[in-house]
């Protein structure tokens, strides 16, 4: 994941009429209880998460948790420990597999199915709407969601987080001004060819040092949508936006492969049915995040706004797709639907 928390402070429209199943009042285990009245659901579950509450993801987790109530008519029900009260993302996707945490969403999973790198490719998809189709499609789910199966971890509905664009210590207003920069990379496979063929080094960096190293000029530059950036104020040290629509950057709304076969197909398809609707959701408030993000920046005397052509980058950095596709061959079938999807 490019770092573990997103979304801005005022979530609060975002959470109005959300009821969030927080943890606090004792631990939630995986159970069924015939007995069980609708104050006491039949089956209880883990949503372990690393965004805090007052964040898009922990918004989204509220709403997902709330929908599975409702549409399950109160047989199952999901509490949601924020702000990696369970631990980071390695734990929680441990936990996943292991079967004692049944939901989480992150995207930190290329250690188990490598080719979902390709999704960070540069300009393969051409809009927010594309995207969330191509990704979300069966076609797609067959070809790479289902291959998580198998490492105790199953794909629900892809949770968009948006495009990214660069935030960087000096004016980028043209790929050939990347020449000579170090660029934090999150995605090596994919990004380090995709910055090689602007002339610039892919430097690796841990999000929890990407502002040291901004303000140390151990990088020159980072690519994440605004909505992850603002939060942490990496346009501080990176005062620089260059609005360029990049990568399209995703948290999937997963569940635990065990958990999710110990349900039956009427069960399934209620959960099913909150994570179709938890996407709209998402989506809907991705849209306003970025839109405030954006006038967040604006609004700030000490950042800078560029807005480069966005053709010249793509084409720049569409070098790089020989060298990614010989890496994933998949990109390939990948571009193919995002072509058919664009028609």
């Amino acid at each position: 994941m490019r770092y573990q928390t997103h979304g801005l402070g005022a979530v609060a429209a975002a959470l109005a009429g959300v009821s969030l199943l927080l943890a606090g009042c004792g631990a939630s285990t995986t159970t069924s209880n015939k007995s069980a009245t609708k104050k006491q659901p039949l089956i209880t579950a883990k949503f372990g998460s690393t965004s805090p509450v007052d964040s898009l993801g922990g918004a989204s987790a509220a709403y997902f948790a709330q929908q599975v109530l409702k549409d399950s008519g109160g047989r199952i029900k999901i509490t949601v420990y924020p702000d990696s009260e369970l631990g980071g993302t390695p734990v929680i996707n441990q936990g996943l597999q292991a079967g004692t945490i049944q939901f989480t969403s992150n995207d930190i999973l290329d250690q188990y199915v490598p080719s979902i790198d390709v999704f960070n490719t540069a300009y393969l998809f051409p809009s927010e709407a594309i995207a969330d189709s191509v990704l979300n499609s069966t076609a797609v789910r067959k070809l790479i969601w289902n291959q998580l199966d198998s490492h105790g971890i199953h794909m629900l509905e892809v949770w968009p987080s948006g495009f990214t664009d660069i935030f960087s210590t000096q004016p980028i207003g043209s790929p050939q001004a990347l020449k000579g920069l170090k660029i934090r990379t999150f995605v090596p496979n994919v990004e380090t060819p995709e910055y090689q063929a602007v002339g610039a080094d892919a430097t690796d960096v841990v999000y929890d040092q990407v502002f040291t190293a901004l303000s140390s000029h151990l990088i020159q530059a980072v690519t994440d949508p605004p909505d992850l950036v603002t939060p942490l104020k990496w346009q501080q040290a990176a005062p620089y936006v260059s609005i360029v629509n990049m990568a399209y950057v995703t948290t999937p709304l997963l569940v635990s492969e065990s958990f999710w076969k110990s349900l039956d197909s009427v069960q399934q398809a209620e959960i099913s049915k909150a994570a179709a609707a938890s996407l709209k959701f998402e989506v809907a408030q991705l849209n306003q995040y970025n839109a405030q993000s954006l006038q967040t920046l604006e609004q700030d005397p000490s950042v800078h706004i560029l807005h480069p052509s966005i053709a010249a980058f793509k084409s720049a950095f569409s070098a790089a797709y020989p060298t990614i596709q010989a890496t994933f061959p998949v990109l390939l079938k990948i571009r193919q639907l995002v072509k058919a999807a664009s028609k």
